[in-house]
């Protein structure tokens, strides 16, 4: 995810640009090795999604079958994919060998041009392989709608704030502030955020009313306004990719609709026992070096 989407792709992107401009040739050939590997893969790692209504995909099935069979030649040499959802994929191999070196875990301010700062922190809640409850769910909802609105918003001044649990099923757990004119302040809240959920539901005998409005409003996420037709083809493609079936899809909104003040107690459990824990903070230069000079222990990253 990292090297897709974090810092470390931002810097890959400044690389291509300046490739780009002082040897194109050099990223022509790049480009068209990857338009080459594409083209000359084995067809079974091949998928072609399609979205729309049902007589219209009964008419188009078969060209579209002839198309990806025939309109493009054939590797015959090429080797089968072996199946990824029981198979590290090699890009996956690849990247945990150069994340430690490329982008190890740490604390890190990275600096831009911006008056307010967007503070997160995160870190790894369920182990690889690890079950994950879709009480989880619930929670992470009624974390943000009460005490991460209350006290970030509210009573601080963001714009916003945010939890999560990251990717589907990744095991993060992640917690974010946007347009906060806090920094250090905002770190403090997600600090006590585990305390302030057990003393919030040991304080009641059953689940408190905002627990339970929590259940109603991740099943309203889940089951609320019907999607569009693109928004409706891509969630069909991960659901795919990740053999998530409609059993499962069931059980998961079974365990949120059941969700008890015991899930509630041991989701503030495992909020204690978070490893991996990081803090990632984009804000002005002045903010990072202020709160470095405070005692934050943030490293100081530059996009320049």
């Amino acid at each position: 995810r990292e090297q897709m989407e974090g810092i470390s792709y931002v810097q890959v992107l400044k690389e291509a640009l300046n490739t780009a401009r002082v040897d194109w040739g050099l990223l022509e050939t790049r480009l068209g090795r990857m338009r080459r590997d594409l083209i000359n893969g084995h067809r079974n790692g091949m998928i072609l999604n399609l979205t729309g209504e049902k007589n219209l995909l009964e008419h188009t099935q078969e060209e579209a079958l002839r198309f990806i069979k025939e309109g493009i030649p054939p590797n015959q040499d090429a080797q089968p994919f072996p199946d990824f959802s029981t198979t590290e994929h090699p890009w996956a191999t690849l990247a945990k060998e150069e994340m430690p070196i490329r982008a190890p875990i740490k604390d890190e301010g990275i600096a831009t041009a911006t008056s307010v700062s967007y503070v997160g922190e995160g870190g790894t809640m369920y182990a690889p392989g690890e079950m994950i409850h879709g009480s989880a769910a619930v929670i992470t909802n009624y974390l943000e709608t009460g005490y991460l609105y209350d006290s970030i918003r509210l009573q601080r001044g963001a714009y916003g704030a945010m939890a999560a649990l990251g990717k589907p099923r990744s095991g993060l757990f992640e917690l974010l502030s946007y347009r906060d004119p806090n920094l250090a302040e905002t770190l403090e809240v997600y600090d006590d955020i585990a305390n302030a959920l057990t003393e919030d539901i040991e304080s009641f005998d059953e689940l408190p009313d905002d627990a339970i409005d929590a259940i109603i409003g991740t099943i309203g996420y889940l089951d609320g306004s019907a999607p569009q037709p693109d928004e409706l083809g891509w969630t069909s493609l991960q659901q795919y990719l990740r053999r998530e079936t409609p059993a499962m899809r069931q059980a998961w909104r079974d365990q949120i609709l059941g969700t008890t003040r015991d899930d509630y107690l041991e989701f503030a459990k495992r909020l204690k026992a978070i490893t991996d824990l990081s803090i990632a903070i984009v804000s002005s230069k002045a903010a990072i070096q202020k709160a470095q000079s405070e005692g934050l222990g943030i490293e100081l990253v530059s996009l320049a």
